[in-house]
């Protein structure tokens, strides 16, 4: 697992801009955090809602869905195709279609928590 928070893709030290700026590499994984969690509450909630209920969201929360996972949309079409089958229950296709992004989105939560508290412990120690 240290091997795999070394070699990510999360931002160590400030990164530079066209215009020359550096943008802080803590905005960077403030962001990324942020990101990472919307993707998780709204996976959650989608897989929740499969199985139970759930009272009408407002419509800023589907604005919000909507936004997200744009870039997405082959993915989900294909999703869409591959799982469509009848035979294949709507909370299996939800489960398997919002999987990668609980997945990637705990992974990134938790190598940046881990590092934050690394960075916690080498001021202290």
């Amino acid at each position: 697992m240290a091997d795999l928070a070394a070699n990510s893709a999360i931002p160590k030290e400030d990164i530079p801009t066209e215009t020359g700026k550096r943008v802080p590499a803590a905005i960077l994984k403030t962001l990324l955090g942020l990101l990472a969690a919307a993707y998780l509450l709204t996976s959650s909630v989608i897989i929740v809602n499969a199985f139970a209920w759930l009272p009408g969201l407002p419509e800023a929360w589907y604005a919000m869905q909507k936004a997200l996972y744009w870039p997405f949309q082959p993915y989900l079409a294909l999703m869409g195709k591959v799982l469509g089958n009848p035979s294949i229950s709507y909370s299996t296709f939800v489960i398997a279609s919002r999987a990668p992004f609980i997945v990637a989105s705990t992974i990134v939560l938790f190598l940046l928590l881990r590092r934050k508290r690394e960075r916690g412990q080498d001021r202290t120690g």
